[in-house]
């Protein structure tokens, strides 16, 4: 009964003692803070808009070179890859050489477009989704 008694109050302290909250303790404001100038809280927040996104050149640097390159009317840089995967069908292929039987290919097009700084907008959708040629 002893031992129920000691492991029945260890468990309440315990369980007192761990769900008590200090969510308070950091956002006092002091005078002590330090003053960020606007260039410092520009990048902040320019890291903070792109913290879900890549940078075209990680993009690039995973996937290879692009395809092409254009510029949608927004003013924004579109990077395209051409992405090419086998049906599992085999096709005749044939030229002034002979013929050959070669897998057949179904290609589409992945979009990236990027921000003025380059950071990808719409990486999820691009890989999720693919436009025919």
């Amino acid at each position: 009964m002893k031992k129920t008694y000691m492991l029945t109050l260890s468990s309440i302290i315990l369980f007192a003692g761990c769900s008590a909250s200090n969510w308070n303790l950091g956002k006092t404001m002091t005078n002590d803070m330090p003053q960020i100038d606007k260039s410092q809280e520009q990048i902040k927040t320019t890291k903070e808009k792109n913290a879900d996104n890549f940078h075209i050149d990680t993009v690039i640097n995973t996937w290879g070179e692009p395809t092409s390159t254009r510029i949608n009317s927004a003013g924004n840089k579109v990077y395209v890859w051409e992405n090419c995967k086998p049906t599992g069908n085999f096709i005749e292929n044939c030229n002034e050489n002979g013929c050959e039987t070669i897998p057949e290919k179904e290609c589409c097009e992945r979009d990236l477009i990027t921000d003025e700084a380059g950071y990808v907008q719409n990486l999820k959708e691009a890989v999720n989704s693919c436009t025919s040629n």
